[in-house]
């Protein structure tokens, strides 16, 4: 991992949020601070070039509580901004909102440190992190507010297309640079054009345009 990776804790819970930014450092080497949920909305729009995870602790908070925290700030496109949720409610079924939204992951209440840490250095990669119940019924197109554009509405460049192949088998940035001898920067940038040319926000959604329409 990185050096320059930052976890962005946001908690009222001081005492616990130290133990957490504490182990993780010691687990995955990610820098950790902690900030108090008035810093949310600071914190979301700041412009750095390092990757920052912001870790909210949605601990006692409701679906609407935590969407009307959020709003419409969640940078789903940004290169250096990732949101995600913890300690969230298992029976408040958010996690597709959360996609919608362009929350990089939720980690349920009481989740194992092990898969928390696992998580985090997931998503400070720049991956998604999400049950394998929500990625199937994603996929399988349970839930998309808007229609996607059909193939012939979507130039994609031939090496566009290779990629979007790739990242829809499941294969990680790191992997898909390997193989076509390109740096991951060159990789996620690509990602990042094709994702604004099929106007989706995730590989969820990327792998879903590519069941339906190659």
């Amino acid at each position: 991992m990185s050096d320059t990776a930052d976890l962005l804790i946001i908690s009222t819970q001081r005492f616990q949020s130290e133990l957490l930014a504490h182990y993780l450092h010691r687990e995955i080497g990610v820098l950790c601070r902690i900030a108090p949920p008035s810093d949310l909305d600071a914190r979301i729009g700041e412009d750095k070039a390092e990757p920052v995870v912001i870790l909210w602790d949605c601990t006692g908070k409701t679906p609407d509580a935590i969407w009307s925290g959020l709003g419409n700030r969640i940078p789903s496109r940004s290169g250096n901004r990732f949101t995600a949720l913890l300690n969230v409610g298992k029976d408040d079924h958010i996690e597709f909102e959360a996609i919608r939204r362009g929350v990089r992951g939720v980690f349920f209440e009481n989740i194992d440190t092990g898969l928390l840490a696992r998580g985090i250095e997931a998503i400070v990669n720049g991956e998604l992190w999400y049950s394998r119940e929500c990625i199937v019924a994603f996929l399988m197109g349970e839930h998309r507010p808007e229609p996607l554009p059909a193939p012939d509405d979507v130039p994609l460049t031939r090496r566009e297309n290779h990629i979007l192949l790739k990242v829809a088998s499941g294969l990680p940035s790191s992997q898909i640079a390997d193989e076509l001898f390109i740096s991951t920067n060159t990789v996620k940038t690509h990602i990042r054009n094709i994702y604004k040319k099929l106007n989706v926000t995730n590989r969820f959604e990327a792998a879903r345009w590519v069941s339906r329409n190659i």
